[in-house]
């Protein structure tokens, strides 16, 4: 027979003795009141992340309502600088309206006596201008429409009749019209002979959009620069 000399296993040499006498219950009832405790720190840790929260929305809330009232003040104090200078205000959208109203007014305007004056001046020598028609056009008007597809577009017609002792040389009359500012096209014809035994020649005059005076633009752009 073998006899080991090994110590016995679970055995150790020294040790204090220990014995659970406890019931059950009271191990369950530490076990509850340490999970009761976990919960109340759940429930304190829950409460300040919610008042955190919370505090941090009340103060971005005040910072935009400081903003917002800054914006107020402001907007208030440019309200009461424009009432100072409201009639300063009114009074250059009244020059601007009449302003308008002067450009839209003159705009088809053609300076009919200037017109006269430089067409009997370019008369040949012993050649009167006798009567005359002028058609413009109003502002609200369409455009004028051109006899051909060779005219320039036209603002104005003046027509008028020539009288002469001689004979009137049709194309010198063209010739000596086309140096008018604002000429577009002209024609000559119906050569007869009146009563008295003087020649007469009708003349059709058409102007081009350079013989509208431009009066009060060049006004606008001065006031505009």
């Amino acid at each position: 027979m073998n006899i080991s000399r090994g110590r016995a296993k679970g055995i150790v040499l020294g040790a204090e003795p220990r014995a659970n006498l406890l019931p059950p219950e009271v191990h369950q009832a530490d076990r509850a009141r340490s999970v009761r405790r976990i919960f109340v720190m759940l429930a304190i840790l829950a409460v300040v992340v919610v008042g955190g929260g919370y505090a941090a929305s009340a103060f971005r809330a005040a910072q935009a309502q400081g903003g917002l009232d800054v914006a107020n003040a402001r907007t208030l104090t440019l309200q009461q600088e424009m009432a100072k200078y409201a009639d300063a205000t009114s009074l250059s959208n009244l020059v601007k309206t009449v302003t308008s109203a002067q450009q839209v007014a003159v705009s088809k305007e053609v300076l009919w006596n200037t017109h006269y004056d430089a067409i009997v001046s370019l008369l040949p020598a012993g050649v009167t201008l006798v009567s005359g028609t002028m058609v413009g056009q109003s502002p609200w008007d369409a455009a004028m429409t051109t006899n051909g597809p060779l005219r320039v577009p036209r603002v104005a017609t003046i027509s008028f009749v020539l009288s002469s002792a001689n004979i009137i040389d049709e194309t010198t009359i063209v010739r000596r019209l086309s140096e008018l500012g604002g000429f577009g096209d002209a024609s000559a014809d119906n050569l007869t002979v009146i009563a008295d035994g003087n020649y007469s020649l009708a003349v059709t005059l058409n102007l081009s959009s350079d013989a509208l005076s431009g009066r009060f633009a060049a006004a606008t752009e001065e006031v505009s620069e």
